[in-house]
């Protein structure tokens, strides 16, 4: 009987530790909303600023000092996970460049099947003229 209550018990306490309280999959994988630094999302930002302003300027503008490439004069204002903002100074002309997230700015209405068709044509040697280009895209 005792021998019996011993593996009762242990086969319990085994049951317990292989099922145990670990993460629930579901759990982890739920998405994070992203954490937004600054004073501006990323498009708002972009159009406040100018090829003209300072990296201080920017800075203040934005929320936050930059983060300057140690390779290249470069800027990077990390605004979320997947966006920002980056100067390069490098070119004659300062370049300013914003990356956007591409959940925020798709548009699950557009179509651009019809734009495979094209291609296989174009491939296949067929000339394509405007008025063709009204056709067929008109009849998507």
């Amino acid at each position: 009987m005792k021998k019996r209550c011993s593996y009762m018990i242990l086969s319990l306490v085994t049951l317990t530790l292989l099922t145990g309280c670990g993460e629930n999959k579901s759990e982890v994988q739920k998405e994070e909303t992203p954490k937004v630094q600054g004073n501006c999302e990323v498009r708002e930002c972009i159009s406040l600023l100018d090829t003209k302003n300072t990296v201080e300027e920017i800075n203040e503008i934005i929320g936050f000092e930059g983060e300057k490439s140690e390779y290249s004069e470069t800027y990077t204002w990390k605004l979320s996970d997947k966006e920002s903002i980056t100067l390069d100074m490098n070119s004659t002309s300062p370049i300013l460049q914003a990356t956007i997230d591409k959940e925020k700015v798709k548009d699950d209405d557009n179509d651009f099947s019809v734009f495979n068709d094209l291609k296989e044509d174009l491939n296949k040697g067929k000339n394509i003229n405007y008025k063709d280009m009204v056709q067929i895209i008109s009849r998507r």
